[in-house]
């Protein structure tokens, strides 16, 4: 909604269409649901051209994912040349702290092994050099160019 604040049309794509549902709703009641398209999919395969996007966002979708190669190829394909990658995942204190909020409502948090160094590793390969990296919020953020 952040993106979609500041002007820029936005797809979200998610696997849960409950996450998806509750997505919209909020989109629409902050008056957003006009820049914003929510797709029930998996992010693997998408059904856009290569370079169809200036930029790809994943916020907090790495660690739930069992093997990210696929997903960041996807992204990697539809990033048009100039473009950029942004990807965000819970530091140590983030996953922490989603931790203990799973735990007080009786479930528990997945964490994969898929961490910011394997995605980096995997943009690297499809010619993606990181443009640098913050942490904030109790994320780390990496951006990435094509190289």
């Amino acid at each position: 909604m952040a993106l979609a604040e500041r002007g820029l049309d936005v797809v979200s794509v998610d696997v849960s269409a409950e996450d998806q549902e509750l997505a919209a709703r909020l989109a629409t009641r902050a008056g957003l649901a006009d820049r914003i398209r929510f797709l029930h999919r998996d992010a693997a395969a998408l059904p856009f051209p290569d370079g169809h996007f200036g930029c790809a966002v994943m916020m907090d979708v790495l660690h739930h994912l069992k093997d990210a190669t696929p997903i960041l190829t996807q992204m990697a394909r539809l990033v048009r040349p100039g473009g950029w990658i942004v990807l965000a995942d819970f530091t140590e204190e983030g996953f922490a702290l989603v931790a203990r909020v799973h735990q007080r409502e009786g479930g528990q948090h997945p964490r994969s092994d898929v961490t910011m160094g394997t995605a980096q590793a995997i943009l690297a390969v499809a010619g993606w050099v990181m443009g640098g990296e913050t942490v904030r919020h109790l994320q780390r953020v990496a951006w990435y160019r094509k190289g």
